[in-house]
């Protein structure tokens, strides 16, 4: 028969879990889950908080800038197209109207 040792449970440590292995969807931090302030706040409160926020700043608003860039490309070329499907569609119709009233007169 083998010997073992008795098993004792480890103390839990006091400090919080770190940032990586956050969780959002616990009891504690749903209010943090429904926003991205949890994510906002992890670079607030990190080592060298300022150049974090200014960096994230930085970056959402290139974000922000590609974003709109690419909304203002795809509309012009929406715009672009429904302008010339409009261009061709009233010169159809000019042309049957035009048809119509040059065959009406033989």
């Amino acid at each position: 028969m083998p010997i073992t040792r008795p098993f004792i449970p480890r103390a839990r440590s006091a400090r919080p879990a770190p940032l990586a292995n956050f969780n959002p969807l616990t009891k504690n931090r749903l209010a943090f889950a429904r926003t991205n302030s949890w994510f906002i706040l992890s670079f607030m409160q990190s080592q060298n908080g300022r150049e974090s926020a200014r960096s994230l700043r930085d970056h959402l608003a290139q974000t922000i800038a590609v974003k709109q860039q690419e909304l203002e490309r795809k509309l012009s070329k929406s715009a672009a197209n429904s302008r010339d499907e409009l261009f061709a569609q009233v010169s159809q119709e000019a042309a049957d109207l035009d048809y119509e009233r040059w065959d009406g007169m033989s």
